[in-house]
């Protein structure tokens, strides 16, 4: 194998690393959205309530 083939090779898989991590950190943001979301919902529901103009 030359260096260039080894060198894409490389390339590939740390680019197949990153693209995990992000799906793992995009995973854990879900994740946490959920167990967030009545928070959410209340934080919306109280904007709307209060006047949009300022």
């Amino acid at each position: 194998m030359d260096k260039h083939t080894k060198h894409q090779i490389k390339q590939a898989h740390q680019h197949q690393q990153k693209v995990v991590e992000s799906l793992s950190v995009l995973y854990l943001y879900l994740n946490n959205l959920v167990k967030c979301r009545p928070i959410i919902h209340w934080l919306i529901t109280t904007e709307r309530r209060s006047p949009a103009s300022t």
